[in-house]
């Protein structure tokens, strides 16, 4: 029954154990056509709307996930919330 145990134990030890092989690097940070989530995000408040959509499509298409949801929201709350405050017409 020990030599259960231990075998058992030992089987567990190695899945429980995260693989890294020596020597990794660090995770690299996402880009986009070679620019980061900053460096588009940076791109949505330039004057020129040609630069600013391509950055609104680059955060919508690429790899970034969920962090790059709030600078796409960003250019339209400051709207919704002028719209909102409007009387209504029957």
């Amino acid at each position: 029954m020990k030599r259960g145990n231990v075998c058992l134990a030992s089987c567990l030890l190695v899945v429980i154990t995260p693989v890294s092989p020596a020597g990794a690097s660090p995770p690299q940070k996402t880009t986009f056509h070679g620019r980061s989530l900053e460096e588009w995000t940076a791109s949505l408040h330039v004057p020129n709307p040609v630069v600013r959509s391509r950055a609104a499509t680059a955060l919508g298409l690429g790899r970034f996930g969920k962090p790059a949801v709030p600078p796409l929201l960003s250019p339209i709350i400051p709207e919704v919330s002028v719209i909102a405050s409007l009387p209504n017409r029957p």
